[in-house]
């Protein structure tokens, strides 16, 4: 169905972005231990290739990973925000669309038909 494409198709480029954050943060934060930056730096790539996977995979799977990532994505900030000066906006922020997020994409998966096969 249609809106479940657009759905799938919006929350991949949102996982992508959430992913930009740590990129942004690892390239402004001058005194960053080169450790760090680098853990941030390789963080930054994988929610948008979660997303690219989740476009890939039949659409109820897809659904429910990226829900989970989502997910994963949220408490990943929460470590972030813990060592980085962060605005006291961003992780409530976060957090709600996060919920208003994963309850969209699994009422989505929920309600994909299931392919039978016939064998």
């Amino acid at each position: 169905m249609v809106w479940r494409n657009l759905l799938i198709s919006y929350a991949a480029v949102i996982l992508s972005f959430l992913g930009a954050v740590y990129w942004g943060v690892a390239m402004i934060v001058k005194e960053m231990p080169i450790k760090k930056r680098n853990v941030m730096l390789s963080w930054s790539v994988i929610p948008s290739i979660v997303a690219w996977i989740g476009l890939l995979i039949p659409q109820v799977y897809g659904l429910i990973v990226m829900s989970i990532f989502f997910v994963i994505s949220f408490f990943m900030d929460m470590q972030l925000m813990k060592s980085e000066a962060k605005p006291t906006w961003y992780l409530p922020l976060r957090f709600q669309l996060t919920v208003v997020v994963t309850t969209c994409l699994v009422t989505a998966a929920y309600l994909v038909k299931p392919v039978l096969i016939n064998v």
